[in-house]
């Protein structure tokens, strides 16, 4: 479980409320407070719009009030969200939150108390924005009281999602998705494998996906991760090329804001053990691999460290898969352990 100090959540909120972005890079956290900073601007403006168009053309037969205007501002969002959310849900539709696949079907469903979740929370940030409004010219003071609870309110909210986005920063994955939005079909047993890897009840399991260039074996594995991160596991992503030096170090190699390295990892990914066409030529044998592993200059026990931790092995369908999964059991991995994905 993924602990994250107070210090460390300033620390990143500092950095994206005031950091210099153009220098550092954007960050998940930083573009996920812009979006919120957006839903409130969108909900402010759309009860001034409201207001105003009140008080210029219908003041003969309504009295334009605050109130008026705040309910129809939250009216619009609350149907706008409500359609983005319950139409893939019921309907199948597209929707801007979860990507359906070219079948418009689903081959993981999406974890829809955690995409309501997301929701509900954008909604409140539209609230927000409109009762905004009411600061300015309240002509009912208890919306002041309304805006500053939820206000409250909102702040259980954003410490959660904040910290999600701290989390999956620190996974290093080199693009974001979610398992639902994986476009590519499975069998049921196929199916069966992820999501028992997923589990939380499994330990130690070495989940190894085989196939060809484009068949989306990263994006599965990063699908397969994120639903893990937002768990509160810690990830680590790697390419061979970036994880073997490691194995020679017992210097800790900290992420961004020192939350976790691959030692402290609870799954490791570790991705292009050989290369893709058109390179023809493996950077990584299994025996070679295996003897980085056992490294004999440094302290560090990397057998156990992999052996004890869920890990995803990406390997590409030219490669000899039985030479692979026996350097793992030669590592300590037990066979009943060790599944394996092969897709097309």
């Amino acid at each position: 479980m993924i602990h994250i100090t107070a210090a460390q959540l300033l620390n990143q909120l500092k950095a994206d409320l005031i950091g210099k972005d153009s220098y550092r890079g954007v960050s998940l956290s930083y573009s996920w407070l812009a979006n919120q900073f957006g839903h409130f601007s969108l909900g402010f403006l759309t009860a001034f719009l409201c207001y105003s168009i009140q008080g210029k053309f219908f003041t003969i037969c309504i009295e334009p009030t605050l109130l008026q205007s705040i309910l129809f501002s939250a009216i619009i969002w609350t149907i706008f969200e409500s359609f983005n959310f319950l139409g893939p849900l019921l309907f199948k539709m597209n929707s801007l939150k979860v990507k359906l696949n070219k079948n418009d079907s689903y081959t993981f469903k999406p974890d829809w108390l955690n995409v309501g979740f997301d929701t509900f929370t954008d909604l409140l940030y539209f609230y927000l924005g409109a009762l905004f409004l009411a600061l300015f010219n309240s002509q009912l003071a208890y919306l002041d009281f309304v805006f500053y609870g939820l206000l409250i309110l909102i702040f259980i909210p954003f410490v959660y999602w904040y910290k999600t986005k701290i989390i999956l920063q620190n996974c290093k994955f080199p693009q974001q998705i979610r398992l639902s939005q994986w476009k590519f079909e499975l069998t049921d047993e196929q199916k069966s494998l992820v999501l028992n890897f997923i589990s939380k009840e499994t330990k130690e399991t070495h989940l190894v996906i085989t196939g060809k260039p484009g068949v989306g074996k990263t994006t599965l594995s990063i699908g397969i991760s994120t639903e893990m991160a937002i768990k509160r596991e810690k990830i680590s992503y790697f390419t061979s090329m970036k994880l073997v030096p490691l194995f020679f170090s017992n210097n800790k190699i900290e992420n961004i804001n020192g939350i976790w390295d691959w030692v402290d990892s609870d799954c490791l990914i570790i991705d292009d053990i050989n290369p893709s066409e058109p390179v023809n030529d493996s950077w990584i044998s299994p025996e070679v691999f295996l003897n980085y592993v056992y490294n004999p200059s440094e302290n560090r026990d990397n057998r156990n460290l992999l052996k004890q931790k869920k890990v995803i092995w990406l390997i590409d369908g030219k490669e000899k898969i039985e030479d692979w999964i026996k350097i793992i059991l030669i590592i300590g991995v037990e066979s009943d352990k060790i599944d394996h994905l092969n897709i097309y």
